[in-house]
């Protein structure tokens, strides 16, 4: 069980952070934070500063379906990395 529970996590955990860059990427271009990709490495920081402001709710944004889904996956991601912790925790 804790093998297939590992598996399952190796493969969820990843294509949750790669769908929530998506999503926070497309946050930023209809902010006006970046223009393209590029501009996504080098103002990483910026846009990163964003995304936590934008799921906490002290930024408005101008697409609220992105947000919701963003809040979603985010709270998804921690709900599994719980989840995770409490299995191998009650595994030993």
């Amino acid at each position: 069980m804790l093998n297939s529970v590992l598996m399952l996590s190796i493969i969820f955990i990843p294509i949750l952070i790669i769908i929530s860059n998506i999503l926070t990427y497309k946050m930023a271009k209809l902010e006006g934070l970046v223009s393209s990709v590029k501009d996504l490495f080098i103002h990483n920081m910026e846009v990163s500063i964003f995304f936590w402001k934008a799921i906490f709710g002290y930024v408005s944004v101008k697409n609220k379906k992105i947000l919701f889904i963003n809040r979603f996956i985010f709270i998804l991601f921690i709900l599994v990395e719980l989840t995770l912790i409490l299995i191998f925790y009650f595994a030993r």
